[in-house]
């Protein structure tokens, strides 16, 4: 692992690096060092991995304002790096909208996003509907969102031996789970992206269930297809054969000129 800038890091592993890129984007309360394990998952590709503000090499930087101020961040990132595309933009949870966000902007600048892969999240108005009436996670009390991160997955049942990574997971997800509650619950005006979008989920994650997934086609004038594996919130990890085996199928597609949803 290695920095390309001080918040992009390089998890491709030799010294030849792969000419395709992909980006990813880690959950609320997430960092680079944690979704290392994902990157199996793109095979054949260099992958890099967005670090955002208040963790790890960035622990002393505020926390990011907004969802749109990441995106934001993250293109910049790439042009400083010559990384605008084409490029295969990838988000999970929370990650899922900064790398939404991100697409919106890069391919205003007339970058290329080869895809959009969202996994375990729905787009921004259909999850704004099935959580306006809850608890937002960073109101929660500690005892609830602990159980939330250990129920769900984020979190492993042997971190409770270490109290420093319990606080500071708590930390993190409170004030990530803040700027995306945020996020949804706003009117947005971004225009729908151009390129093709996969929707991943889990069969048991109620964050997509019942047309969480499909919604996202309203969000591009490309191609958008869905796949649900097995798992909840967190199925990349107990699923990985079958995510990477998805990824691979949507990448090896030629990019259709035609717009519309084709679920699969």
């Amino acid at each position: 692992m290695r920095a390309v800038t001080t918040r992009l890091w390089d998890l491709s592993v030799g010294k030849n690096q792969p000419e395709k890129v992909a980006l990813l984007f880690p959950y609320a309360g997430g960092a680079v060092f944690a979704v290392r394990r994902w990157v199996g998952l793109l095979p054949g590709r260099r992958v890099l991995a967005m670090q955002y503000p208040g963790r790890g090499n960035l622990a002393t930087q505020p926390f990011a304002a907004d969802i749109e101020s990441l995106a934001q961040i993250a293109v910049a990132d790439l042009v400083t790096a010559g990384l605008e595309g084409p490029i295969a933009i990838v988000g999970h949870s929370m990650g899922a909208y900064v790398a939404y966000e991100t697409a919106v902007r890069l391919e205003a600048r007339g970058g290329t996003v080869e895809r959009l892969i969202v996994a375990g999240a729905a787009p921004p108005a259909e999850t704004h509907r099935r959580l306006v009436e809850e608890t937002p996670p960073h109101l929660q009390s500690d005892d609830e969102l602990l159980d939330a991160l250990l129920n769900g997955g984020g979190l492993p049942a042997a971190a409770l031996e270490n109290r420093d990574l319990v606080a500071l997971s708590l930390r993190l997800t409170r004030r990530d789970s803040e700027i995306w509650w945020s996020y949804v619950l706003r009117p947005r005006s971004s225009p729908p992206i151009r390129c093709d979008i996969l929707a991943l989920g889990g069969v048991d994650d109620d964050t997509t269930a019942g047309g969480g997934l499909e919604a996202w086609a309203r969000e591009t004038t490309g191609a958008c297809r869905t796949r649900e594996l097995p798992g909840g919130h967190f199925f990349l990890d107990g699923a990985r054969a079958d995510v990477a085996a998805a990824i691979e199928d949507e990448l090896a597609r030629p990019a259709p000129q035609r717009a519309g949803l084709d679920n699969q």
